[in-house]
């Protein structure tokens, strides 16, 4: 892996949906929290979990990309296997796949370009989200991979490499330092192992074999919560130990994490816990309540494999009966609706309200709050729950599950047995025998749960390596600068003027809110080809920008210079009809990649923010103060935007203006008259800050033309002759040597397509 200062002074990585997370030099980023305490006055939860979609899906999710099932054995070797698991990581705009022991494999979401492959590790999954991703390997047996880049660095020192540990069985990366696990060698028990990301020591924790609950089966992904962590290593149990110390603070068969600012983490412990015990916990499970009364022994207890709620919700199923873990009443009788259509329960999760337990013939949805029933019945292939929109439940078989009613709204194709199905931030990744597929949200932002409302749905960040910083009690309207990243979000962009503006959503990663300050915080707008679209350089040294808890909209300005393409031409390939582009553009999902740094002093610098700084209401507008790009980048800039413009208006102007006659406002040739690529596109854009509905050609793709490397604006507006055409430069004050009637095809040749004032 790059060292950490090479990385945090490189742009940070792109997000899809005009999303992207700003690194602060020398920090990582962080997971929100829930925001009951938020001081800005309104009742907004911040929600930051990997099995909630920022976006619902109310209709069928559209297939974006498909990616073939391959091997990741170079040679293809017989018998090798294709990707067949859900995602080991999805965020940061990549899904970074395993190929079941042949490689691992990272797509960009948005485009499913193949952005990096390794052939010969096999990888941890990220559960605690850190975006980096521990993995086996040849030699030291152990890699530290950045998820995005694909970037690593061998753990040297690692208790696989000097022999210490046995058998690697997982790793991960947690608060600015790295976890392995496995078995030792030569002796029983279980391994646990610490280092910090950027120290060389290792700490190791023996856990002994009468400490361990043996079940059966493969490790499932574990949790982080309130500064512990529940590891589930399969064939030995589950633990939930202290990642400073490594000190065991609870051992069983099954854990859950609860959210919430006080949510505890829960386990089902294993009352006799021997070596060779196996098919799940040695003998009955004794539940225990928050509050730390014992509310009995039972035959068997069921916890929440995952949960997106603003509120902790301490429930399990236990003998049957669904539990209340706060003071052991029961919620409901499960038995009452399962045993006379399906048996063998076997997950349970909670989203919002709303409880839902699956079993093996199928489903029942229970609102927590009132303690009714909403929805039972039988389902032939109800498959395990694997996140949720709030609104619809997603399943490993890829139906989507009306949360209030039980319904299968929609399905999708998993094809085989062992195919995955993860949550992203704007889609559904589903990789199975037949490949890797994406699906992107149909719907509107996430706004709320089962029962709960006002809510927001924050990235899924690295996890911080530092606590973040006070909020200023005294006065409730004055915040300090959050330790960890915000993310943006391009919602509208429009032309006035020859100044090109973003109104970018920020939004704070911590629930205290945010300040952006500093001298060099840079924004670079892209297109899903790469092109950029524009680039400033901000100063905000002098007129910090103060990010609420809720998030707030600042528009970013380009000037002349740091802009390459119209909002017109990025609609243009989205036109319904002649007429309806113009000079503002509402984002829709994946038009708009960004790129960001912050700069050199821009959160945490060497210290805290020490200047408290006010909300207020004011509308915060930013001006460029630079492009940010060299003469020969913003050469090849400009040549890639003509490019990009003809791409996407030429399908335009041959469905829509083909055979008509268009006023023709300019044309240039590169290396005529000293026009280059710059002057050319800043002619086209001045046009196109006037008429927005003009479009670009190039005169080699349209017969008409007898002269084959011109770039040539059109105005956009058809006319059926050559005289109305004419009439329009008119009224619009040109004069005949501005303006002129051209009819663009290629039915016809050169000869009469072209009338003067």
């Amino acid at each position: 892996m790059k060292p950490w200062n090479v990385i945090l002074r490189t742009l940070a990585a792109v997000f899809l949906l005009g999303v992207v997370a700003c690194r602060v030099p020398g920090f990582s980023g962080g997971t929100g929290a829930d925001s009951d305490g938020d001081i800005s006055g309104t009742d907004t939860h911040t929600i930051s979990s990997p099995y909630l979609s920022r976006v619902t899906f109310p209709t069928t999710p559209v297939a974006e990309w498909h990616a073939p099932s391959l091997s990741m054995r170079a040679s293809g070797a017989p018998g090798s296997n294709p990707i067949a698991r859900a995602p080991l990581y999805v965020e940061r705009g990549v899904a970074v796949l395993d190929s079941d022991g042949d490689g691992v494999v990272a797509y960009d979401t948005g485009t499913g370009t193949e952005m990096w492959r390794d052939d010969e590790l096999g990888c941890f999954p990220d559960f605690a989200h850190s975006g980096q991703l521990v993995c086996r390997s040849a030699g030291t047996g152990a890699r530290l991979i950045d998820a995005v880049t694909g970037g690593g660095e061998e753990l040297v020192g690692n208790p696989v490499a000097t022999g210490i540990m046995r058998r690697l069985v997982g790793g991960f990366v947690y608060r600015g330092a790295v976890y392995l696990h496995g078995y030792p060698d030569g002796g029983d028990g279980y391994l646990l192992a610490r280092r910090d990301i950027k120290g060389t020591d290792w700490s190791i924790k023996t856990i002994a074999t009468s400490q361990m609950c043996p079940i059966l089966g493969d490790p499932v992904p574990s949790a982080t919560f309130n500064g512990s962590i529940g590891l589930d290593t399969g064939s030995a149990g589950t633990f939930v130990f202290d990642p400073d110390t490594l000190e065991i603070l609870t051992m069983g068969a099954t854990f859950s994490a609860v959210p919430g600012p006080d949510g505890p983490l829960f386990s089902q412990p294993c009352t006799n816990p021997a070596p060779g015990a196996s098919g799940g916990p040695a003998g009955g499970g004794t539940l225990t309540a928050i509050n730390g009364t014992i509310i009995g022994d039972y035959e068997s207890v069921i916890l929440p494999s995952w949960q997106v709620s603003t509120t902790p919700r301490g429930i399990a199923i236990a003998g049957g009966d669904l539990v209340d873990l706060d003071n052991g009443d029961v919620i409901v009788d499960l038995i009452l609706w399962a045993a006379t259509s399906f048996s063998s329960v076997r997950s349970l999760v909670v989203v919002g309200d709303t409880a839902v337990f699956t079993a093996s013939g199928g489903r029942i949805g229970i609102d927590i709050a009132t303690r009714d029933v909403l929805w039972s019945g039988p389902v032939e292939d109800p498959g395990e729950p694997v996140g949720t929109d709030g609104q619809r439940l997603f399943t490993t078989t890829g139906q989507a599950v009306d949360l209030a009613t039980g319904d299968v709204v929609w399905t999708l194709s998993v094809t085989g047995a062992g195919g995955g199905v993860a949550t992203a931030p704007d889609g559904l990744i589903v990789s199975d025998r037949a490949g890797v597929n994406f699906y992107r949200a149909t719907g509107d932002l996430v706004t709320s749960l089962p029962g709960q409302e006002n809510i927001t749905v924050a990235g899924v960040g690295d996890s911080d390596t530092g606590s973040s910083v006070d909020v200023s009690r005294s006065d409730p309207h004055a915040l300090t600068a959050c330790g960890r990243v915000p993310e943006l979000r391009a919602d509208v962009l429009s032309l006035d003027s020859g100044i090109l503006s973003a109104d970018m959503f920020v939004k704070p990663a911590c629930p205290e809110g945010d300040v952006l300050h500093g001298r060099d915080f840079v924004l670079r707008l892209r297109t899903q080809s790469g092109i950029t679209v524009a680039s400033g350089v901000f100063d905000l040294s002098a007129s910090p920008i103060v990010i609420p808890p809720g998030g707030r909209t600042v528009t970013f300005s380009f000037p002349e210079g740091s802009y390459w393409i119209a909002p017109g031409s990025l609609a243009g390939d989205k036109a319904a009809s002649p007429g309806t582009v113009s000079g503002t553009l509402e984002l829709s999902g994946g038009l708009i990649l960004v790129e960001c740094e912050r700069g050199e002093k821009q959160g945490r610098d060497d210290g805290e923010w020490s200047g408290d700084s006010r909300i207020d209401d004011e509308p915060a507008v930013e001006i460029a103060r630079s492009s940010g790009l060299g003469p020969e980048e913003a050469s090849s800039t400009a040549c890639g935007a003509l490019e990009e413009i003809r791409r996407r208006d030429r399908p335009i102007v041959a469905d829509e203006l083909a055979g008509l006659w268009q006023p023709q406002l300019a044309s240039m040739q590169p290396g005529t008259g000293g026009h280059d690529c710059d002057s050319i596109l800043r002619t086209h854009l001045k046009f196109r800050d006037r008429y927005p509905t003009s479009r670009l050609v190039w005169s080699g793709d349209w017969r008409n033309y007898d002269r084959k490397e011109w770039w040539v604006t059109l105005s956009g507006v058809g006319f059926p002759t050559a005289d109305g055409a004419l009439q329009w430069c008119r009224n619009e004050g040109w004069g005949p040597n501005d303006c002129y009637a051209r009819l663009v095809s290629n039915d016809v040749g050169p000869e009469g397509t072209t009338r003067y004032q």
